[in-house]
């Protein structure tokens, strides 16, 4: 039987799986908060849902640097959790996520704002970077949003290829905002490992700090600099040991 739980070696996860987990959990979405984030939907505890928004909404959001001209593009909007503060304030929206019943979901939400500048995309990150999907004409985006976690379900060599061309599809001045569960020590896999919080089997990569620092190299040869990486909370809603929710931000000017 193999392994579920891998400490420090590299291995790969089955995305098909964790494909096959996320549109379940869509289906059965009418039973779980709106905009639980994945790591909270199964908490006995839903005021943490509010308080896990709500904080990135007062304290972190405002990094962005929104305007009413802002050009955004969202990777992984789950049920539009953080698309629908987003959309407050930006011109243009673009936002791709794989899970087909969530690209419903949000297109059906009566409290998203929307205009002929929003459009919400069925695809993969692969699919994003290689120019598959049906963007605007036109556009390059000033700000990029991964908001909860999405490269943790991305193996190492399609995450590098798919961070080496997201430079093409952004402005000359642009803000990655990107916040990612990361292993404080070592590099920890979750493979197929059954979560009794999310009475599901569950599959994750959680890399420390300096992989994704090496996976973001494409980004500073594009002249990106990392302005903060630092805990996402300055108190951590999950109160984790081994992982800690992340938030990288990186700019050009």
């Amino acid at each position: 039987m193999k392994d579920s739980r891998v400490s420090g070696e590299k291995i790969a996860v089955n995305v098909a799986r964790i494909h096959d987990f996320y549109a379940k959990r869509a289906m059965e979405k009418g039973g779980i908060h709106v905009d639980a984030p994945v790591v909270l939907c199964g908490d006995k505890a839903p005021e943490k849902i509010t308080a896990w928004t709500d904080y990135e909404v007062s304290e972190r959001l405002p990094l962005l640097e929104l305007t009413g001209n802002s050009r955004v593009l969202e990777w992984g909007f789950g049920t539009g959790r953080i698309t629908k503060h987003i959309l407050e304030t930006a011109s243009h929206y673009v936002g791709v996520d794989y899970v087909e019943d969530f690209v419903t979901l949000a297109k059906g939400r009566e409290d998203i704002r929307r205009t002929e500048h929003t459009h919400f995309l069925c695809g993969s990150f692969e699919d994003l970077a290689e120019g598959r999907l049906e963007l605007p004409q036109g556009i390059l985006f000033d700000r990029f949003v991964i908001a909860g976690g999405v490269m943790m379900y991305i193996n190492d060599g399609v995450l590098k290829k798919c961070l080496a061309k997201l430079p093409a599809l952004l402005a000359p001045s642009a803000i990655l905002y990107i916040s990612e569960p990361i292993a404080m020590e070592k590099r920890l896999t979750l493979n197929q490992f059954y979560s009794d919080e999310l009475a599901a089997e569950y599959s994750a990569i959680y890399r420390t700090r300096e992989e994704y620092d090496g996976l973001f190299a494409p980004l500073y040869a594009a002249e990106f600099q990392m302005v903060r990486s630092e805990e996402f909370f300055v108190e951590d809603i999950k109160a984790r040991q081994e992982t800690k929710q992340w938030l990288f931000l990186l700019r050009r000017d």
